[in-house]
């Protein structure tokens, strides 16, 4: 338990840091030079997650927590300096889904280039995180066959805090970050074909993302 503490409180830490960072390079480069107020940001962002602790059920929901905390305080930091609302959520999206990109696609495709079974591949990928990364403050729910699988959000932690908080449309933020693994899947490649229907930040019942095998002819490419 000490060891998976540890982990979620450096990823923690790690997070706090960059997304400042990127957040303020962004802010910088939008208002051609001014400078983020990343004190004002930094003491916002704990207020809310001291604020929030209840929420904080285990470990992954402390670090879910933190980076919720660190947007929707960088939401406010940013129209104190005069952003108009869709403008700062326009660099928090940016600053946010562009953590890991390059990484994660690139860990995605080389999981897609070397599986035998894509699908299932993603299937049993799927389920694992759902067990191990999320934690209590996520439920989730799977149905499917051998050529499709669905796996649904009942209940998200990013959604139920943004809510709780007034923005339930900062949820969208996070949303966005899986781009960052899907964009890799490529159906004429790899035989899957992937898409998000639904999802709870635009008033659905569920987030369903859903894997169906394409059966057209694939380009090796």
């Amino acid at each position: 338990m000490s060891t998976q503490f540890s982990w979620h409180n450096w990823v923690a830490r790690s997070f706090a840091r960059v997304f400042t960072r990127r957040l303020g390079v962004l802010f910088r480069r939008y208002t051609n030079g001014a400078v983020l107020n990343r004190h004002a940001l930094h003491e916002e962002a704990e207020q809310l997650r001291q604020s929030n602790q209840d929420l904080a059920l285990d470990p992954p929901a402390q670090v879910h927590l933190l980076m919720t905390s660190y947007v929707l305080a960088g939401y406010r930091i940013l129209q104190d300096h005069g952003l108009s609302p869709e403008a700062a959520r326009a660099l928090l999206q940016q600053a946010f889904a562009g953590m890991g990109r390059r990484w994660i696609w690139l860990f995605t495709w080389l999981q897609m280039r070397l599986a035998r079974n894509p699908l299932e591949m993603l299937r049993q990928t799927a389920r694992r995180r759902a067990r191990t990364d999320y934690g209590a403050t996520f439920h989730f729910s799977e149905t499917g066959n051998a050529e499709a699988f669905t796996l649904l959000v009942h209940r998200c932690f990013y959604y139920d805090f943004f809510r709780r908080n007034g923005h339930p449309e900062l949820t969208l933020i996070f949303c966005a970050w899986d781009r960052n693994w899907a964009d890799a899947i490529r159906p004429e490649r790899d035989g899957v074909r992937f898409e998000r229907p639904t999802t709870l930040a635009e008033g659905q019942d569920a987030c369903r993302f859903v894997f169906r095998r394409d059966t057209r002819p694939q380009n090796p490419a």
